[in-house]
């Protein structure tokens, strides 16, 4: 266990899916001892980077220390970080075979929705590998996706 998971400030999430089961994900909050306040006005606590890993066979911890790493050094700058394992992968229920583009859509949908009513961001940073960037290409919407990064 990391030094920033003994401290408390990673939260397990477990969130249910409307079909079947419940995606497992791991949610970071914003460091609060920072101005948050952007030069145009905008407030970085209400953007949430979302990080996915490719799959099937991976989880969200697959990158080693690439995703915890860009937790770390995001939060003192205001930016929350949700990262999580799609249904059939790592921690989330079901299994790997079951696993469509579709299905993780959904998943990254209802993430997104339940991070907007859970903690009220009103925009998402989307970070993904492999196969997840093309999720990542359908979930783009302009207003609610402010960056895709595809690694």
């Amino acid at each position: 266990m990391s030094k920033k998971e003994e401290s408390g400030l990673n939260y397990p999430i477990k969130i249910p899916m409307p079909q079947d089961g419940y995606v497992n994900g791991l949610y970071e909050p914003p460091s609060m001892l920072v101005e948050t306040k952007q030069p145009h006005g905008g407030d970085r606590r209400l953007s949430c980077i979302i990080m996915m890993h490719g799959f099937p066979g991976e989880d969200m911890n697959t990158h080693n220390a690439l995703f915890p790493l860009l937790a770390t050094r995001v939060a003192p700058h205001g930016f929350a970080t949700m990262r999580f394992d799609f249904r059939g992968c790592g921690g989330s229920s079901g299994m790997s075979k079951d696993f469509t583009l579709n299905k993780g859509l959904s998943d990254l949908r209802k993430t997104m929705d339940w991070l907007r009513n859970q903690y009220k961001f009103t925009q998402f940073i989307l970070v993904s590998s492999g196969l997840s960037c093309h999720i990542a290409l359908q979930a783009f919407m302009p207003n609610l996706v402010t960056a895709l990064v595809m690694i």
